[in-house]
Protein backbone atom coordinates (compact mmCIF):
# COMPACT_ATOMS: atom_id res chain seq x y z
CA UNK A 1 0.00 0.00 0.00
CA UNK A 2 2.79 2.59 1.10
CA UNK A 3 4.81 1.39 -2.12
CA UNK A 4 1.77 2.66 -4.22
CA UNK A 5 1.30 5.68 -2.13
CA UNK A 6 5.17 6.73 -3.24
CA UNK A 7 4.35 6.00 -6.83
CA UNK A 8 1.37 7.89 -7.00
CA UNK A 9 3.45 10.80 -5.32
CA UNK A 10 6.05 10.71 -7.90
CA UNK A 11 3.72 10.24 -11.17
CA UNK A 12 1.65 13.58 -9.69
CA UNK A 13 5.44 15.13 -9.01
CA UNK A 14 6.67 14.52 -12.55
CA UNK A 15 3.07 15.56 -13.96
CA UNK A 16 3.46 18.96 -11.79
CA UNK A 17 7.58 19.91 -12.82
CA UNK A 18 6.22 22.41 -15.39
CA UNK A 19 4.26 24.25 -13.27
CA UNK A 20 5.42 27.60 -10.87
CA UNK A 21 4.05 25.78 -7.71
CA UNK A 22 5.81 22.45 -8.50
CA UNK A 23 2.09 20.68 -7.05
CA UNK A 24 2.19 22.56 -3.88
CA UNK A 25 -1.67 24.03 -4.58
CA UNK A 26 -1.97 25.41 -1.71
CA UNK A 27 1.00 27.60 0.95
CA UNK A 28 0.04 24.76 3.95
CA UNK A 29 0.89 21.92 1.41
CA UNK A 30 4.18 23.38 0.90
CA UNK A 31 4.91 24.25 4.42
CA UNK A 32 5.15 20.27 4.83
CA UNK A 33 6.94 21.16 7.79
CA UNK A 34 5.89 22.95 10.75
CA UNK A 35 6.63 24.38 14.39
CA UNK A 36 4.13 23.79 16.75
CA UNK A 37 3.86 25.72 19.92
CA UNK A 38 7.30 27.26 21.60
CA UNK A 39 9.81 25.20 23.83
CA UNK A 40 7.66 24.68 26.48
CA UNK A 41 8.49 21.53 28.47
CA UNK A 42 5.85 18.63 27.63
CA UNK A 43 6.43 14.99 26.66
CA UNK A 44 6.35 15.76 23.23
CA UNK A 45 10.08 17.46 23.99
CA UNK A 46 11.20 14.92 26.46
CA UNK A 47 14.08 12.06 26.27
CA UNK A 48 11.53 9.57 26.21
CA UNK A 49 9.59 10.98 23.51
CA UNK A 50 12.31 10.74 21.35
CA UNK A 51 13.87 7.17 22.63
CA UNK A 52 10.12 5.59 21.84
CA UNK A 53 10.38 7.25 18.30
CA UNK A 54 13.94 5.98 17.10
CA UNK A 55 13.03 2.76 18.79
CA UNK A 56 9.92 2.60 16.64
CA UNK A 57 11.78 3.33 13.29
CA UNK A 58 14.62 0.73 14.66
CA UNK A 59 11.69 -1.45 14.28
CA UNK A 60 10.26 -0.82 10.81
CA UNK A 61 14.23 -0.64 9.21
CA UNK A 62 14.84 -4.06 10.90
CA UNK A 63 11.54 -5.06 9.01
CA UNK A 64 12.77 -4.18 6.21
CA UNK A 65 16.49 -5.69 6.40
CA UNK A 66 14.64 -8.93 7.34
CA UNK A 67 12.75 -8.89 3.87
CA UNK A 68 16.53 -9.40 2.18
CA UNK A 69 17.88 -12.61 3.66
CA UNK A 70 21.26 -12.33 3.59
CA UNK A 71 20.16 -8.54 4.20
CA UNK A 72 21.90 -6.02 1.46
CA UNK A 73 24.13 -3.87 3.22
CA UNK A 74 22.60 -0.41 1.98
CA UNK A 75 19.87 -1.22 4.16
CA UNK A 76 21.98 -1.96 7.28
CA UNK A 77 23.84 1.24 7.74
CA UNK A 78 20.86 3.27 8.23
CA UNK A 79 19.90 0.57 10.45
CA UNK A 80 22.90 0.74 12.66
CA UNK A 81 22.35 4.14 12.69
CA UNK A 82 19.17 4.13 14.29
CA UNK A 83 20.08 1.52 16.46
CA UNK A 84 22.66 3.23 17.95
CA UNK A 85 20.47 6.65 17.94
CA UNK A 86 17.85 4.82 20.07
CA UNK A 87 20.26 3.02 22.51
CA UNK A 88 22.11 6.71 23.02
CA UNK A 89 18.73 8.50 23.63
CA UNK A 90 16.97 5.65 25.91
CA UNK A 91 20.35 5.69 27.85
CA UNK A 92 19.74 9.75 28.00
CA UNK A 93 16.44 9.51 28.75
CA UNK A 94 16.88 7.10 31.82
CA UNK A 95 19.97 9.18 33.23
CA UNK A 96 17.59 12.42 33.02
CA UNK A 97 14.72 10.65 34.58
CA UNK A 98 16.86 9.41 37.43
CA UNK A 99 18.90 12.66 38.03
CA UNK A 100 15.66 15.02 37.04
CA UNK A 101 18.47 16.43 34.77
CA UNK A 102 19.91 17.33 31.38
CA UNK A 103 21.82 13.99 30.63
CA UNK A 104 25.08 14.90 29.29
CA UNK A 105 25.56 16.22 25.74
CA UNK A 106 28.27 13.75 24.21
CA UNK A 107 27.72 10.66 22.45
CA UNK A 108 29.57 7.80 24.32
CA UNK A 109 27.45 4.82 25.37
CA UNK A 110 29.87 3.65 27.77
CA UNK A 111 30.24 7.00 29.68
CA UNK A 112 26.33 7.12 29.35
CA UNK A 113 25.91 3.46 31.06
CA UNK A 114 28.29 4.50 33.59
CA UNK A 115 27.10 7.53 34.32
CA UNK A 116 23.56 5.72 34.47
CA UNK A 117 24.66 3.08 36.67
CA UNK A 118 25.97 5.71 38.80
CA UNK A 119 22.87 7.43 39.04
CA UNK A 120 21.05 4.14 40.23
CA UNK A 121 23.50 3.33 42.60
CA UNK A 122 23.07 6.70 44.36
CA UNK A 123 19.37 6.66 43.90
CA UNK A 124 18.98 3.17 45.68
CA UNK A 125 21.55 3.60 47.97
CA UNK A 126 23.78 0.36 46.80
CA UNK A 127 26.89 0.02 45.78
CA UNK A 128 28.52 -0.09 42.36
CA UNK A 129 27.64 -4.14 41.16
CA UNK A 130 30.14 -6.96 41.76
CA UNK A 131 29.31 -9.88 39.82
CA UNK A 132 31.74 -11.97 41.83
CA UNK A 133 29.56 -11.17 45.05
CA UNK A 134 26.34 -11.24 43.53
CA UNK A 135 25.20 -14.48 40.75
CA UNK A 136 21.59 -13.57 40.43
CA UNK A 137 19.81 -13.08 37.33
CA UNK A 138 19.62 -9.69 37.64
CA UNK A 139 23.23 -9.27 37.79
CA UNK A 140 24.02 -11.23 35.02
CA UNK A 141 21.26 -9.01 33.20
CA UNK A 142 23.01 -5.86 33.82
CA UNK A 143 26.46 -7.18 33.08
CA UNK A 144 25.05 -8.57 29.68
CA UNK A 145 23.99 -4.85 29.19
CA UNK A 146 27.64 -3.59 29.99
CA UNK A 147 29.19 -6.05 28.18
CA UNK A 148 26.50 -4.82 24.79
CA UNK A 149 27.57 -1.44 25.00
CA UNK A 150 31.17 -2.03 25.09
CA UNK A 151 30.98 -4.23 21.47
CA UNK A 152 28.66 -0.92 20.25
CA UNK A 153 31.19 1.79 21.77
CA UNK A 154 34.27 0.10 20.46
CA UNK A 155 33.09 -0.63 16.80
CA UNK A 156 31.62 3.13 16.66
CA UNK A 157 32.79 5.45 19.77
CA UNK A 158 31.50 8.75 18.27
CA UNK A 159 27.99 7.72 17.10
CA UNK A 160 29.07 8.65 13.39
CA UNK A 161 30.50 5.42 11.56
CA UNK A 162 27.37 4.52 9.93
CA UNK A 163 26.16 8.34 9.12
CA UNK A 164 28.98 9.14 6.64
CA UNK A 165 31.57 7.09 4.40
CA UNK A 166 34.56 8.28 5.90
CA UNK A 167 36.09 9.55 9.21
CA UNK A 168 36.89 13.43 9.90
CA UNK A 169 40.56 13.37 8.48
CA UNK A 170 38.90 11.75 5.50
CA UNK A 171 39.98 7.88 6.13
CA UNK A 172 37.19 5.34 4.88
CA UNK A 173 35.80 3.11 7.61
CA UNK A 174 35.99 -0.55 7.80
CA UNK A 175 33.07 -1.86 6.30
CA UNK A 176 30.57 -3.57 8.32
CA UNK A 177 28.58 -6.58 8.54
CA UNK A 178 25.50 -7.27 10.55
CA UNK A 179 23.63 -10.39 12.10
CA UNK A 180 20.34 -9.02 12.61
CA UNK A 181 18.89 -11.28 14.98
CA UNK A 182 22.08 -10.36 17.35
CA UNK A 183 21.44 -6.69 17.24
CA UNK A 184 17.98 -7.18 18.03
CA UNK A 185 18.55 -8.74 20.74
CA UNK A 186 21.53 -6.24 21.69
CA UNK A 187 18.96 -3.51 21.28
CA UNK A 188 16.03 -4.85 22.93
CA UNK A 189 18.24 -5.99 25.87
CA UNK A 190 19.60 -2.09 26.28
CA UNK A 191 16.95 -0.61 25.60
CA UNK A 192 14.13 -2.87 27.44
CA UNK A 193 17.05 -2.49 30.59
CA UNK A 194 16.18 1.88 30.44
CA UNK A 195 12.70 1.14 30.22
CA UNK A 196 12.56 -0.86 33.12
CA UNK A 197 14.30 2.48 35.00
CA UNK A 198 11.81 5.16 33.58
CA UNK A 199 9.31 2.35 34.96
CA UNK A 200 10.16 1.83 38.43
CA UNK A 201 10.97 5.89 38.63
CA UNK A 202 7.28 6.69 37.27
CA UNK A 203 6.54 4.06 39.94
CA UNK A 204 8.30 5.65 42.63
CA UNK A 205 7.11 8.80 42.05
CA UNK A 206 2.90 7.64 41.93
CA UNK A 207 3.53 5.76 45.02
Amino acid sequence: MSEQRRREIVDKMVADLGRPDLGFTTKGQRNFLQSSGGRGQSYWSSWHFFAVGYQRAFDVLWDAAYAHRPPLRIDCYPLLFVCRQSIELWLKAAISTVKQAKPPGHHKLSDLWTRLWAALSEHTGHPQLDESNDPSPYNSYVESVNDLIQILDAHDEKGDRFRYPTARGGDPYPTTGVDLDGLYRAHELITGFCDGVLTRMEVERDS
